[in-house]
This record gives structure tokens, sequence and C-alpha cells, in this order.
């Protein structure tokens, strides 16, 4: 079996993403959020947990005299904390979500699939599933979350160790001073973790990205039989080059006794040049060629009693400077214009005006 050596084409990840298969990091996701929510949290996070603290004080002290706790036997003090508070939380929510969605996009751009969603019978098969926890991916997938946890593990113990002796004197503060209090540890250590998350997050989507575009790769079979599919046949394309050139080269062949001179090199190069005085502003290459194509175009020229003027250097700036039938530029008018004063005198028309 061939190698898979060669980089997917254009073709071959349009088609993947079709069917939901991109490039895509789960743990930047899960960065991007969390590292927003604790953005979020820091802004309104004292009032919330203020807020919140004074809630559950005020809830704690009215149970006893409001037992089983309602709605409707709820002192109103409760309510009123309960509306400072909400609406903050509601904020963060829709702020996290639109994270989520801003995390995906920026992955994926907008990706709609439905082909992965379908019921696949061989995700209930435990035996594949066994093969998939125990694959390779399996392996480097539990590689990298003992990293994770190990990681984070030592960024915690490395946060926490130092404020210990400030965890261990919680209990001699109010209630709602410990709360702020754990609040502000909590917020700290989990702008630690959140950070070393975002590291470790760029650094799996970039294995994800690589991985992705290694599950791409194809055979050179492969990419030859795309560029079969998206170009056609390469030896169908030559012999339709073939043929078009040879039809080019008869139409051009089929001017040659339009001509008014051929100029020559004179045996490896012909061009013959055309000019209407009455017709046309400056004279203009209807046919050119060298080797066998110059020596076919002598031949034609002199059937057609055509006149051959030898001058190797106008020649190729003719041949190497002006397409078919296009006109020649105004630095070879003098040139071309001495060339054609001589055919009219051969010919006995010097009174033709000559482009100059």
């Amino acid at each position: 079996m061939s190698e898979r050596t060669e980089q997917p084409t254009p073709k071959r990840i349009r088609e993947a993403r079709l069917e939901g298969n991109v490039a895509r990091s789960h743990e930047l996701s899960a960065a991007a959020i969390l590292l927003v929510g604790l953005l979020l949290v820091r802004t309104v996070g004292r009032q919330l947990v203020n807020g919140m603290g004074e809630w559950i004080k005020a809830l704690i002290i009215a149970l006893p005299e409001n037992f089983p706790a309602t709605p409707g036997h709820l002192p109103s003090n409760l309510t009123i904390h309960a509306s400072l508070w909400m609406p903050w939380l509601g904020v963060n929510l829709g702020g996290l979500l639109l994270t989520a969605i801003a995390a995906n996009l920026a992955q994926t751009g907008f990706l709609w699939s439905t082909k992965r969603l379908g019921f696949h019978l061989d995700r209930l098969n435990p035996l594949k599933g066994l093969k998939r926890l125990f694959s390779l991916h399996g392996l480097i997938e539990l590689g990298k979350a003992l990293l994770k946890l190990g990681l984070i593990g030592g960024v915690g113990y490395a946060y926490l160790r130092p404020r210990l002796p400030i965890l261990l004197g919680l209990n001699q503060n109010d209630f709602v001073s410990g709360i702020t209090l754990w609040f502000d540890l909590a917020l700290g250590l989990a702008f630690q973790i959140a950070i070393l998350y975002l590291i470790l997050a760029i650094l799996d989507y970039g294995y994800q990205r690589w991985n992705y575009m290694r599950s791409l790769r194809m055979t050179r079979e492969e990419v030859k039989e795309e560029l079969k599919q998206t170009e056609g046949d390469p030896l169908l394309r030559s012999r339709i080059r073939s043929y078009q050139q040879r039809l080019a080269r008869t139409r051009m062949m089929a001017n040659v006794p339009k001509a008014t001179v051929v100029i020559t090199n004179p045996t490896h190069v012909a061009v013959a040049l055309e000019y209407q005085p009455a017709t046309m502003r400056a004279p203009k290459v209807i046919a050119k060629g060298t080797n066998l194509l110059a020596q076919r175009i002598k031949e034609i020229a002199r059937a057609n009693r055509i006149t051959i003027v030898e001058n190797p250097p106008l020649a190729r700036v003719l041949y190497q400077t002006v397409d078919l039938d296009q006109e020649i530029p105004p630095e070879l008018y003098t040139a071309v214009a001495e060339v054609l004063a001589y055919v009219y005198r051969l010919n006995g028309s010097l009174s033709q005006p000559v482009a100059t």
C-alpha cells in the first residue's frame, strides 16, 4: 500500500469540512470560557459574593422563624438580596455562552454539518470502544490529561502553600468577611490555573491542527486521480493542446498569402507582415515561425509571389516581441518602413504610403 506522504489538497480539506471533520481543540474553548468567566467574576464578583453572603446570612437567620421555608413565607429582605445578585449571575452566564460560541467560530469558522449527528452503530460496539481507548490516540489523550493534572496540582500547591496561615485563620473572621477572603484566594488560584490552562490549550490546538492535516494526507496516486477529476486526464489535455496548436498553425499559414513581405533570418526565422495603408494604422504580424515552420512560410510566400527580405536583426526582434495579429511597436516603424519601401520599389509601387 502506498504511503500517505502528500499534503492534502484544498478539495480534500473542503470535503472533510463538509463532513464536519475540522481541526478543533476542546481545550482551547474551555480555556477561553474559564478565562473570560474569571474576568467577569473579577469585575462584578466581589459585589456578587457580598450580595450572596448577605443573602445566605439572612436566610440562616430567617429559617428558624419561617421553617419550612417556602417562597411565600420568606422575609422580604431575602427577596431584595436575591434581586441584587441574580441579574449579575445572568450577565455572567450570558457572557460565558457568547465566549463559547466565539471560541468555536475562531477555530472552525461558520460550519453547519449534520453528518456527524447521524446514528452510527459502530459507536455502540464495546470492542471498538476498547480499541479507541487503547489506541495511540487514546494513550496520547491519557498522557495529556495526566500532564494537565500534574501541572495544575503543582500550580495549586505553589499558590496555596504560602497562604496556608491565611486559610487557617479564616475562622477568626465574621461570616461575610470569611466568604470574601475565600473568594479572593479562590479567584487568585483560578487565574493562575487559567493562564496555565490557556498555554496548554494553545499547544493542544497546534497539535490538533498538525494531527488533522496528517490524517488528511494523500498518496501520490490519490493526488493524480484528483487532478484527473478536476482538470482532466493529462494525456487528453496534451492531445487537446497539440490539436489546438495545429489548428492555430493552419489558420496562420492560411494568412501568409495576404502578407506584404516576409522578413527572414534567413534560414531559422520567418515573419510575415501585412500592411494595407487604407485600412491599417501600422503593419501587423500575420504569421511567424522558426526552423521547419519558417521554411513552410517561405514556401507559401514564394508560391504566392510575395517578396522575401533577409534582415536577421529585424526578423529576430519581430519574432520575439510581436504577437500574432498584433501591430508592430512604434520603435520598429523606421526599420519596417525601410523594408516596405524596398518592397514597393521592387514591385513598382513606390507611391504606396509607408508608416513611419
